[in-house]
């Protein structure tokens, strides 16, 4: 059986065995590390002008205040990435409150985006209906992975004991 790290056990007898934990190893093992990833490819881009690639000159010069909007956001970012890291090693190590923090995580990815969407709207003076559907991507996905992993993790809060 695998190492789960720093666990070790607690009163009721609860242990990782006795769970099945393909999402929580999916979670540990790949997506936060991947969504980490991600969030700071994109933010070196948008902190070092580079996020339009070839197009970032005339975009900053139709639209001034979105340089600053994409550096708030890049930095935004570096910080949800260092969070996603952290939760996924309060995750690993079944630390008591991390299925909360991973929730944390979701609604705080959720209302920076849904923050950022608006201000690039407002800047870019792009109607609401222009973003709508990304805005929807963003809510639907949020809230489905709230949804899926409290519902995941609220079955298994007794390994989370550390």
């Amino acid at each position: 059986m695998e190492n789960f790290g720093r666990y070790n056990g607690s009163q009721n007898g609860a242990s990782p065995e006795n769970f099945k934990l393909k999402w929580h190893k999916f979670l540990i093992w790949f997506a936060l590390w991947m969504g980490a990833l991600g969030n700071a490819v994109n933010a070196v881009g948008l902190i070092g002008g580079t996020a339009y690639v070839d197009q970032s000159e005339q975009i900053y010069a139709a639209f001034e205040r979105l340089r600053v909007i994409d550096l708030v956001w890049g930095i935004v970012l570096l910080g949800l990435s260092a969070y996603m890291i952290y939760v996924r090693f309060q995750l690993a190590g079944f630390r008591i409150d991390a299925p909360k923090k991973l929730s944390i995580l979701y609604v705080a990815n959720l209302v920076c985006s849904l923050g950022y969407l608006l201000a690039v709207s407002s800047v870019t003076h792009l109607s609401l209906r222009t973003i709508m559907s990304e805005i929807t991507v963003t809510l639907i996905g949020s809230i489905l992975m709230l949804f899926i992993n409290q519902n995941y993790y609220n079955k298994r809060l007794e390994l989370f004991v550390n």
